[in-house]
């Protein structure tokens, strides 16, 4: 894991406009990871993007940091004329972008899939948009075996999560945290319910209301056709997002939700001055679907993303008992990706080790057979267990002088049995002292 990294922007330490400068356009998603990819040079990379966050999870290059990739990746979304690698740039970077490496940015990556790190804990959009992300790196060459070894553990860890923290008890989505909000204008102005949009936002919101009583749904997209299949799958009526633009209808709340680059609710604000009550407008895209200046002017309720983080607050407090469960199971799925790296990592070494083991043997069996006289037979297995210790005896003291003696008590308590025992207890605060032994049978 020493290679892995992630580094990101999230609605935890930044606002709406911060995050849409990190952000791809749906339609230019193809081009833009692989140009990100390029640019950055990473050995793969996966690309993540959600309404409250993008993260960029990466193996880096021998001899290249993540905090190098951090001031890579600022550079390419805001700075793309920049070349040096300023103080300026550096701080700016530092600031903008959170980073993580190793196993943190395995933790992290575990904690955003399992939705612990959410807005809204427990909820279940993000894991799809992660398989998203991951199967859009895959299938372009971008994801290698180690990137999809992380990630599989990551959805292992989610699925975990899901079934035995209850962190997923309550609601599910953004959706879930406006919905009373939303339940509450439509009660004291009944009327329609637009929903501009056709994600994953949209459905679940025409799921919570497409049953209610007096509510009716006008669903509207760029392209008619779209809003027309949403309709019929939910009952309701459907527009172009043109002629709602020219001719918007009596409604209570709006629900906006596109990966439009320009906000689609701008100068068709002003038409709803003609109308007996303004609607509240919940836009849950980035960048922003809606002129925030426009619609403070006219006294327009707005719940945008950084007005629900201060629902979101409340939520997470009350989920503590189970986002702390959440991270027990967490920790544990760390534990196991520690292990499948290590038998990856080490493996080859392994293997190598037993191929000369087997010619060590395969060797001396030759001589064994010449061998009558007991004394040289002893010699001999002596001398075979001496060629047997000699490669971890000099990779061991090499551990001790490069990293210390803690590293040594590591690979002492990977032993088990009596020999794991026997050279446990032969350590001793002056170092490591090998079982008394003859002097002449030292070597």
């Amino acid at each position: 894991m020493r290679r892995l990294g992630m580094v990101g922007i999230s609605f935890r330490r930044s606002s709406q406009e911060e995050l849409a400068g990190f952000t791809f356009a749906p339609d230019e998603m193809p081009a833009r990871e692989a140009s990100l990819h390029e640019a950055c040079g990473f050995l793969e990379c996966v690309y993540l993007a959600t309404c409250n966050r993008v993260e960029i999870v990466f193996v880096c290059r021998p001899g290249v940091t993540v905090s190098e990739y951090r001031r890579r990746i600022f550079r390419h979304f805001l700075r793309p004329e920049t070349t040096g690698l300023s103080p300026e740039l550096e701080n700016e970077a530092d600031r903008a972008l959170h980073a993580y490496e190793g196993e943190g940015a395995a933790e992290h990556l575990f904690c955003v899939t399992a939705s612990i790190d959410s807005m809204n804990p427990g909820e279940s959009q993000i894991i799809g948009q992660v398989r998203e992300g991951f199967s859009r790196g895959k299938q372009a060459g971008r994801v290698g075996p180690r990137l999809t070894l992380v990630f599989d553990e990551a959805f292992r860890a989610a699925r975990r999560v899901r079934s035995k923290s209850g962190l997923s008890v309550d609601g599910t989505s953004m959706v879930s945290l406006v919905t009373d909000v939303m339940e509450e204008k439509l009660a004291s102005s009944p009327g329609s319910l637009v929903m501009i949009g056709v994600g994953d936002m949209i459905r679940q919101c025409a799921r919570k209301f497409c049953q209610r009583r007096g509510v009716s749904l006008l669903f509207v997209n760029r392209t008619l056709s779209r809003a027309e299949e949403l309709a019929k799958e939910y009952g309701g009526v459907a527009s172009s997002l043109e002629t709602f633009q020219k001719s918007p209808p009596q409604c209570s709340v709006i629900l906006t939700s596109t990966g439009a680059p320009e906000p689609v609710l701008g100068e068709v604000l002003s038409r709803f001055r003609e109308h007996e009550t303004l609607p509240l407008i919940i836009d849950l895209a980035i960048p922003r679907d809606t002129e925030v200046k426009a619609a403070e002017a006219l006294g327009i309720e707005l719940y945008d993303i950084d007005r629900i983080e201060g629902l979101a607050s409340t939520q997470r407090i009350a989920k503590r008992e189970r986002i702390g469960k959440a991270r027990q199971v967490v920790d544990h799925s760390l534990e196991t990706l520690r292990w499948k790296m290590v038998d990856r990592e080490v493996g080859p070494v392994i293997g190598a080790l037993q191929k000369k083991y087997r010619e060590t043997v395969e060797d001396q069996v030759k001589r064994l057979a010449k061998i009558e006289d007991p004394e040289r037979l002893t010699e001999w297995a002596r001398g075979l267990a001496c060629r047997f210790a000699h490669i971890p005896v000099l990779g061991l003291k090499r551990v001790a002088f490069d990293h210390g003696f803690e590293a040594v008590e590591s690979f002492l308590a990977g032993l088990d049995g009596e020999l794991g025992e026997d050279l446990r207890t032969s350590w001793t605060d002056d170092g490591f002292h090998p079982v008394s032994v003859d002097p002449e049978e030292r070597t």
